[in-house]
């Protein structure tokens, strides 16, 4: 048995499937703030065993580890915007809970334990180079801080009977059915495809290091084969280095669409990352490139709605944000201060108007009319947000309050 934590999310629905084609059982573990949709999409018809838990990784009961040889841990917060909107909670849930759940593992007779750190730890070092993972890195920004202690308090951890992986993975992109928009990459397609726009912000001379999700996800497949040896290993998981400014223009071909410039120097990440070591021991571990294969992801980003494109789940600090305000205000505990056992109950808890019109089959234009008169039932301000209870959807479709004339609205009951 294999555990996956933050196996709902962008990489982990990758991973369990990956896991299963290969004849693993998986049992996933998520707090599932961001829903379980796309991960039962992929797993629903598999006939491999996948058991899928919702819990959060602070308070994990030791039976969750039954039966498990080897761990996945993916789970955390995942950028440095939700790492600095609470930074507790960062030092909470990226270092202290990732240790524990190793300790715990390890003490359950857990083997082998792959940890998803972040090639964000070499930001602040010169980019004139691309950097192995001996490299001095000092990381000052609050995520990639929290990953490399987590790294390190991994490598105490680590023995003959427990066996440690650390992959520092680049930045990620392509299709996934839990789909994120705050990756350049993903952005810039959506972008191109939606506003027929590619906005750049990089300076010249801006570069990161890629990789594409399921590249990666083959990567945990792959090190769960490795046999006992090295107690801890730190790999970078990065398929090429390619200028940002390279990565648009090559966006901006594929999708036909025009560029323009508002460049900022303002959360600007500048650096490049060797990947030679998990090219030796894996050579074949990749096979795209952002510069030649994002015809499959512009595909499948061009069949989603316009609603699902800009929905404030694919941005992960924009859902972090929405719920967290919505929580305090309502006097319940939040996601990132106090553990839940279950999560589920949050997700459709709040809808976007486009959501609401697309559901209702009834003009935007009129909700969003009524929300700036106040005239909408159960609209909830948060900020810049606007946003509706379900029970407000639910008295809309009592109400039957008629759309504009010459565009009446045709209610149906959400599901």
């Amino acid at each position: 048995m294999i555990l996956v934590t933050g196996g709902a999310g962008y990489l982990g629905c990758h991973v369990v499937s990956q896991l299963l084609d290969a004849g693993h059982a998986v049992r996933v573990i998520d707090a599932g703030w961001f829903g379980w949709d796309g991960l039962r999409r992929m797993v629903v018809d598999h006939p491999g065993p996948c058991e899928l838990l919702t819990h959060d990784i602070r308070v994990l009961d030791d039976a969750v580890f039954e039966d498990v040889t080897a761990a996945c841990h993916l789970a955390g917060l995942s950028n440095d915007p939700m790492a600095e909107f609470n930074a507790q909670a960062n030092v909470s849930i990226n270092r202290n809970a990732t240790l524990a759940l190793a300790a715990q593992a390890k003490r359950c007779g857990v083997q082998r334990f792959l940890f998803a750190s972040s090639c964000s730890v070499y930001d602040g070092l010169s980019p004139d180079r691309a950097w192995d993972e001996d490299a001095p890195v000092t990381p000052t920004a609050l995520y990639s801080w929290a990953k490399l202690m987590a790294e390190q308090g991994l490598r105490v951890l680590a023995d003959d009977t427990f066996q440690v992986v650390c992959l520092r993975q680049a930045t990620l992109w392509g299709w996934s059915p839990r789909m994120r928009y705050d990756l350049v990459v993903n952005t810039m397609v959506r972008d191109a495809l939606s506003l027929q726009t590619v906005t750049i912000t990089a300076p010249p001379g801006t570069w990161r290091p890629f990789a594409h999700v399921q590249d990666v996800a083959g990567v945990y497949q792959r090190v769960l084969t490795l046999p006992p040896g090295v107690p801890y290993s730190c790999w970078n998981v990065v398929a090429e280095n390619v200028e940002i400014r390279n990565v648009a223009a090559r966006v901006v071909g594929t999708c036909q669409a025009q560029w323009q410039e508002r460049v900022s120097l303002i959360g600007q990440r500048n650096y490049r990352v060797d990947g030679e070591c998990l090219n030796i021991g894996y050579p074949s571990w990749h096979s795209r490139s952002v510069l030649t294969d994002l015809s499959s992801t512009s595909q499948s980003i061009r069949a989603q709605s316009f609603v699902e494109r800009y929905h404030p789940r694919t941005r992960n600090i924009d859902w972090l944000t929405l719920h967290e305000t919505w929580a305090q205000e309502a006097g319940i505990p939040t996601w990132l201060d106090d553990p839940i056992e279950d999560a589920a109950h949050l997700h459709d808890s709040l809808w976007t108007l486009p959501e609401v019109a697309e559901r209702l089959k009834i003009p935007v234009s009129w909700l969003y009319d009524r929300s700036r008169r106040s005239a909408l039932p159960g609209l909830v301000s948060l900020g810049k947000y606007r946003r509706m209870t379900e029970e407000g959807v639910r008295a809309l479709i009592r109400e039957g309050s008629p759309a504009p004339a010459d565009d009446p609205p045709h209610m149906t009951t959400p599901t």
